[in-house]
């Protein structure tokens, strides 16, 4: 502790002890606010996660297709998307939604990632990271 912050400290003391000023609470720090979310799981969006994201394009097929169509239709996508939307098939209907998501056509912000119909690393991690 410095001289000064002891000088303060007596000086407070004292006034305290002789009347002179009342004593005002403690300041306390307001706790530390939980950080926004900045993933979230497709499981959360009732979609199947798998454990690896690979990168999908046309003629792809499976879980992971599966899980970039059911992420497009929670985003607002499920318009470009065929009957029935999620169907683990990646054709001309997944291609235009995913085109028109990497666009941000639906969406009050664009990421800025390339606009090219592939689900590569940037695109999953759009999909799975609301506000890029």
């Amino acid at each position: 502790m410095s001289l000064i912050s002891r000088a303060a400290t007596f000086t407070g003391a004292a006034l305290l002890s002789g009347g002179l000023i009342a004593a005002a609470p403690a300041a306390t720090a307001a706790p530390a606010a939980a950080p926004a979310a900045t993933s979230a799981s497709p499981a959360a969006y009732g979609c199947t996660p798998v454990t690896s994201h690979p990168t999908i394009s046309r003629g792809s097929a499976g879980p992971a297709v599966r899980e970039a169509q059911c992420l497009l239709v929670h985003w607002g996508y499920s318009g470009y998307l065929g009957n029935p939307p999620v169907d683990g098939d990646f054709g001309t209907h997944t291609y235009n939604a995913v085109v028109a998501f990497q666009k941000g056509t639906n969406s009050e912000f664009h990421c800025g990632y390339a606009v090219d119909g592939i689900v590569g690393p940037d695109t999953w991690h759009a999909l799975t990271h609301p506000g890029c």
